[in-house]
């Protein structure tokens, strides 16, 4: 028995000494760039999900008190994440979306989350944009003083199996809500950070002194602060 997995042995290191040397080198040219690219979703993962701010600003947030003088409100949230439901996760903090106003980056949000800005009055463009997704969603808007517009995205993201490979199918939307029908989705949602990073905007940003976003007026503060 033994001299018989001997020789089995010896067989096969012969055969994998003399395996053919295209495919030895084609793993060899992969393997990197797999790796790196691994690596790089990972990260990107990694640093997209949202955060939320504490709960006194959030419930504050949620009074929806109408914006200070010579100020309009903006408030963006996520209502289905079909994909994370799928999986039996957690559905908050799953597929974040980061928002643009003019090309400025407000901040992300996901699942469970809300954002909510200040920004004057007049012409503005509201951008949406997903890491799944190979699309933005950009809708321009007229922004009311005094009145806090709601923006609603819908997402349904489903898994495809091609083979072994598994691959995200998303589709998603964005539109304008009422009062009403927003508040029945927010209500139990948590507040999400801003952004204001220079360093995550557009390279079409809008600069212009009545563009962009700033921080909601809460906690008694004016808006920006």
């Amino acid at each position: 028995m033994n001299m018989l997995w001997n020789n089995s042995f010896n067989i096969l290191k012969q055969g994998v000494a003399t395996m053919d040397c295209s495919f030895v080198s084609f793993v060899r040219k992969i393997k990197a760039p797999v790796l790196a690219t691994a690596s790089a979703l990972l990260f990107c993962a990694c640093a997209s999900i949202p955060k939320v701010q504490p709960l006194e600003r959030e419930l504050e947030a949620k009074c929806f008190a109408p914006p200070p003088a010579g100020w309009s409100g903006l408030c963006v949230y996520v209502v289905r994440d079909d994909y994370s439901a799928a999986l039996n996760k957690t559905r908050t903090n799953k597929s974040p979306v980061d928002v643009f106003v003019d090309g400025q980056y407000a901040g992300t949000v996901s699942y469970g989350l809300f954002l909510l800005r200040n920004l004057r009055p007049g012409s503005h463009t509201l951008r949406t944009r997903a890491g799944w997704s190979l699309r933005d969603i950009e809708m321009e808007f007229d922004a009311e003083e005094g009145k806090t517009h709601f923006y609603q995205i819908d997402i349904d993201i489903a898994m495809m199996y091609i083979g072994f490979s598994q691959i995200v199918n998303g589709q998603w939307t964005l539109r304008p809500m009422e009062f009403e029908a927003a508040w029945n989705c927010i209500a139990p949602f948590r507040l999400a950070a801003d952004g204001d990073s220079r360093s995550r905007d557009l390279k079409t940003a809008d600069y212009g002194e009545m563009k962009g976003s700033v921080p909601a007026a809460l906690d008694g503060l004016t808006a920006g602060q």
